[in-house]
C-alpha cells in the first residue's frame, strides 16, 4: 500500500507538515508543490501515475495547500478516480475554503481543516497533521529522548567571534 504526500513548498508550515507525514509514513513519497493551475495539473498527473505504479489502493494526503477555485479541478478529478479505485484521500489544511469547493472535495476525500470560528481554535497544518495521525505524544517523546546538552566548538581566532 503506497502513500503519496503533497505539501506546500514555500513556507515552514508546509515543510514541517511534509516532515511530520514522513515520520508518520516513513515509506511515503513526498512531493512539494505550490499554487497555480500548472502546479495542480502536475499534482493530478502524479496522482494518476502513482496509482498506476501501486496496484493496491493506498493513501493520498494533501497538506497545507489551500483550495484555489481556478485551479483545484484537476486535483478533484484525480482524487475522484483514486476514490473509485479504493484509495483513501485526506486533505489537511488551515486555510479558509469557499463552501462550493469544500463540498465537492468532501465527496472524494476526508477534509481535516482548522476551525474557522474562533481565532484561539485555529491551528497550523503541521499541528493538524500531528493530531490526525496520532504523533503528538510520539514526537514529544522522541524529542525528549534524543535531547542532549549541546556541545560547542570554539575557535581562538577572534574573527569568528564577531
Amino acid at each position: 500500500m503506497g502513500v503519496l504526500v503533497f505539501s506546500h513548498e514555500q513556507d515552514v508550515d508546509g515543510l514541517f507538515s511534509a516532515a511530520i507525514l514522513k515520520i508518520a509514513f516513513p515509506d511515503c513519497e513526498v512531493m512539494l508543490t505550490n499554487y497555480g493551475l500548472e502546479k495542480m495539473q502536475a499534482v493530478a498527473s502524479k496522482i494518476e501515475s502513482f496509482m498506476q505504479d501501486n496496484k493496491a489502493p493506498g493513501t493520498i494526503i494533501i497538506a497545507d495547500i489551500g483550495v484555489n477555485e481556478e485551479s483545484y479541478s484537476p486535483v478533484l478529478l484525480a482524487l475522484q478516480r483514486a476514490k473509485e479505485k479504493g484509495w483513501k484521500n485526506i486533505w489537511v489544511d488551515h486555510h479558509i475554503w469557499l463552501q462550493e469547493p469544500r463540498d465537492k472535495l468532501a465527496q472524494v476525500c476526508e477534509i481535516v481543516i482548522s476551525s474557522e470560528e474562533a481565532e484561539e481554535m485555529k491551528k497550523c497544518t503541521a499541528e493538524l497533521c500531528t493530531e490526525k495521525f496520532g504523533l503528538t505524544a510520539d514526537l514529544r517523546g522522541s524529542w525528549q529522548a534524543s535531547r542532549t546538552e549541546p556541545t560547542f566548538q570554539t575557535r581562538s581566532d577572534s574573527r569568528y567571534l564577531r
